[in-house]
This record gives C-alpha cells, structure tokens and sequence, in this order.
C-alpha cells in the first residue's frame, strides 16, 4: 500500500513538474482543427436557409507574456457552406457558368444569354483567416489550465462557387417554355467580398498530456463586423458588378428596351459564427 501512495506522488510530482515546464514555455507551435455553424443574419430580398457549415485548419502560435496571458496568432483556412432562399423573384442571365454582370449587359445583347430565376443559392467559400487574440488563463491546476479569449478573426476571400437551384428559360422570354434545373459550380466573383472580419470571444482548457506537449479544446462565438457581400459602396453607384434581378413582375423584364430600368440587387449578411476546435500544441 505504502509502494502505491509513494508511486502515486511520484508520479504526480513528475507530472506537474513537465506541465509547468509546458505551461511556461514562451513560444508555442500548434496545429488547428476545427469545426462550426454560421448563421448569417440577411436584410434584404434573400432569407437564410437552415443552418451552414464551417470547417477549419491551419497553425496557430502563442506566445506567453507570462504564466497568465498569452497572445495569439496564425494562419487558417476556413471552409465554409451555407444557403439562401429568394423572397423575391429573382432573375440573372448566364452563359455556361458565369453570371454576367450588369457592365457585360450594358455591351452584350440580352437576347442571346440563357435567363434563370433563381429558388435557391448555396454559397461554398474559401478564406484564409488572420487570427489575432488575447487569451487571459488561470493559473495550472495539475496538468491543466483553463482559458478565455477575445478578439477578430481577419478573413480574405480566397475561392468559392455558388449552387443554384430554379427554372431556366428559353431564350429571355419569361413566358415560354420553362425547365427546372439547378446551375452548380457557378462561378463566384463580385459577390462576397473579398474580405470579411468577424470578432467574438472563446473559452476552453489547456492539458498537458505528455512532456511539453499540449492539447487545447475551446467553443466561442464570432459576430460579423463586415458585410459579407458586395454593396453600393463596393461595386459603386451603377452596381456595376451586381448579376441580380429584382423583379416582382415576371413580365416586367420582357417589355424593357432601357436596361437602366432594370432593379439590380444584392444579398445583404453580417455572419454569426459558433465554432469549435482542437490544437495541439508542441
């Protein structure tokens, strides 16, 4: 019983001997997995559609001020999934898969293009985020330490294509022959902006579970301080860059002979985000 109780505090004496090695060390090197919802909160002639998806890898740094505060940075990419549902009727002309853009009406004639009336939209996004936190930590209870962190996570657009589901008509008239049909893997462009920052805060635990190897679960909440599409003061005054169609009269477009008529849109979202995730730290 004796040889238990001294292997025992042997044991916890070496234990916490290396977690504290850990706990102390200046500059720490990990890998990031994560996974997460985004609910973006939409305001104008689109609604969101269920709940998206985001996934999350990349490498992360800490570098510890002292035993209780840390600062964080990185580099990640986040994959992100997530649907909307028109509440309009919502029309754009393509040709294979690009949308064409009110500047390429102005010099094309819109008779020749292919018109759809869009139902439905799943944006697939690609970012590469800058992560920048200040994590305030407990002091190591053992081989764990517990944390909570605030700051923005930077993202720039680095991909995406958009899922369209709805009727494709023939020709451009709104009143011929119409098939359902989905546009998958339209090319994404002027739509979502090239840069977006979210900020929020994240809470979670540390544990050394091996030498000064470490790791670290947390859950924290992300608000959006950016739009996530592309407005006015982007595309500027003529919406040069916008591909929609606002168009509450099916019949309305077939009668116009001056484009300038025409009611472009955008989809307007600030993002709320939920995200979950693993380092492990070296």
């Amino acid at each position: 019983m004796k040889k238990i109780i001294f292997s025992l505090l042997g044991l916890g004496f070496f234990a916490s001997t290396f977690a504290q090695e850990a706990f102390d060390k200046k500059m720490q090197f990990g890998i990031v997995l994560g996974t997460g919802f985004n609910m973006n909160k939409t305001s104008n002639f689109m609604s969101r559609d269920g709940i998206g998806f985001d996934q999350t890898l990349g490498l992360n740094v800490n570098y510890n001020i002292n035993s209780t505060l840390t600062l964080t940075t990185g580099l990640e990419f986040d994959f992100e999934s997530f649907k909307y549902k028109a509440n309009d009727t919502i029309l754009y002309f393509f040709n294979d898969q690009d949308l064409i853009k009110k500047t390429e009406l102005d010099t094309l004639n819109f008779k020749d293009q292919d018109l759809f009336k869009l139902n439905s939209r799943q944006y697939k996004t690609t970012y590469l985020i800058l992560p920048i936190f200040v994590t305030l930590k407990t002091k190591p209870f053992g081989n764990m330490q517990y944390f909570g962190k605030f700051g923005s996570r930077i993202g720039i657009k680095t991909g995406g294509r958009v899922n369209d589901s709805g009727v494709v008509f023939a020709g451009d008239s709104l009143t011929g022959k119409t098939t359902a049909t989905e546009n998958t893997g339209m090319v994404l462009e002027d739509d979502i902006r090239a840069i977006k920052i979210n900020a929020g805060i994240s809470a979670g635990a540390m544990w050394n579970f091996s030498g000064t190897t470490m790791l670290v679960g947390e859950i924290g909440y992300f608000f959006g301080l950016t739009q996530m599409h592309v407005d006015k003061r982007i595309s500027g005054d003529q919406y040069r860059s916008y591909t929609l169609i606002d168009s509450n009269d099916e019949n309305s477009i077939t009668k116009l002979t001056n484009w300038s008529d025409i009611k472009w849109s955008a989809p307007a979202a600030k993002q709320g985000q939920i995200l979950i995730k693993l380092t492990l730290f070296f």
